[in-house]
């Protein structure tokens, strides 16, 4: 379990912002590539880790992304191959289907192809990526942007009201974690009151 999570989700925010700065390099050499790699896997795995911990409000549970995927031709994918993706996934057809950043954890935590697209002008411009479970079914294709965006959210995410349910006859205990938009939405206060902290304002 994780105690403090601000140490685990400033990194994420210093990630996306070398993210941007890659985007606009010309040349991407072997070094960086592995820094490349390091940063999203780690990050992926933190904000596994966050979830886990119940350390991200409910807004990042219900966050989603489209993403577009490539489907599988039927040539196997092993650890001798799986560099040859172009031959294993049909890049003139693109599917896209709409997912949530857990799924994404464990997409990029059981990465068994991950590849690093580079733009036009030899930036950094995202992943294909696909899973020891979805290798031989799609390859995805996450952007960039969308990296920066899910790393940007998880970093700044926030919450401000927790409540705790248990379960009764068999029932799973309950976490309800609010966001301040979440909060904004429903009304209720952001931050407690003085009253609700305990502190007496005729003594400050």
């Amino acid at each position: 379990m994780i105690h403090e999570s601000w140490y685990w989700k400033e990194p994420l925010l210093k990630s996306a912002e070398h993210f941007i700065e890659w985007q606009h390099l010309n040349d991407i050499d072997d070094e960086l590539f592995v820094e490349i790699e390091q940063a999203i896997l780690i990050g992926f795995y933190s904000i596994r880790k966050l979830f886990e911990s119940y350390k991200l409000s409910d807004e990042m549970e219900e966050k989603r992304v489209h993403l577009e995927l490539h489907p599988f031709v039927g040539y196997e994918v092993t650890w001798r191959n799986d560099h040859k993706f172009d031959e294993h996934y049909d890049f003139s057809r693109t599917n896209c289907e709409t997912k949530g950043y857990r799924f994404l954890c464990n997409l990029f935590i059981h990465s068994f192809v991950f590849v690093t697209s580079i733009n036009d002008h030899g930036g950094f411009d995202g992943v294909f990526i696909s899973s020891d479970k979805t290798k031989e079914s799609k390859l995805y294709a996450v952007s960039v942007e969308q990296l920066i965006d899910i790393f940007q959210s998880v970093g700044n995410d926030e919450i401000v009201r927790s409540e705790w349910r248990k379960g009764f006859n068999g029932e799973k205990d309950t976490v309800i974690r609010l966001s301040p938009s979440q909060c904004i939405e429903k009304g209720l206060r952001v931050y407690p009151t003085l009253d609700e902290c305990g502190i007496d304002i005729n003594k400050l």
